[in-house]
């Protein structure tokens, strides 16, 4: 009879089977939010949504903000490190960074991927080119 009722409260419950943890993507976009008066200082950081970023960062910040520059990637956090550290003399503190606007449009065409060159070919006219003659 002890042995029964010791055995009802040393049952341990089964532990419930530990979730896998989930394949996170790594694409997305890098983002240029500017403070919208001054357009001196920047905001560099990445998400898979821009605008829903944007408003999350507005709710914090008296100043008006603005999408400037995106850049979409295949590897938004590996793109992402690689702007902060080449901004790394701007940064004023965390992802923000004193940055122009021409600046970061020089920024965005640096690490902007380019696209593949097509191959030229006489079979396909849409990689031809001539001349403007008139």
């Amino acid at each position: 009879m002890f042995h029964r009722i010791f055995s009802i409260f040393s049952h341990k419950k089964p532990t419930p089977a530990k979730k896998q943890p989930t394949k996170k993507t790594r694409n997305g976009f890098v983002y240029f939010i500017i403070e919208s008066p001054f357009q001196d200082r920047a905001k560099i950081g990445r998400a898979k949504n821009p605008q829903q970023r944007l408003a999350q960062l507005q709710t914090g910040n008296p100043l008006p903000l603005k999408v400037h520059q995106t850049i979409e990637t295949s590897d938004a956090p590996k793109l992402e490190a690689d702007i902060h550290r080449h901004l790394k003399a701007r940064n004023i503190k965390n992802e923000w960074y004193a940055i122009s606007l021409h600046e970061i449009n020089i920024v965005h065409k640096k690490f902007t991927p380019k696209p593949a060159r097509q191959a030229w070919s006489l079979f396909s006219p849409s990689t031809w080119s001539f001349p403007a003659l008139w």
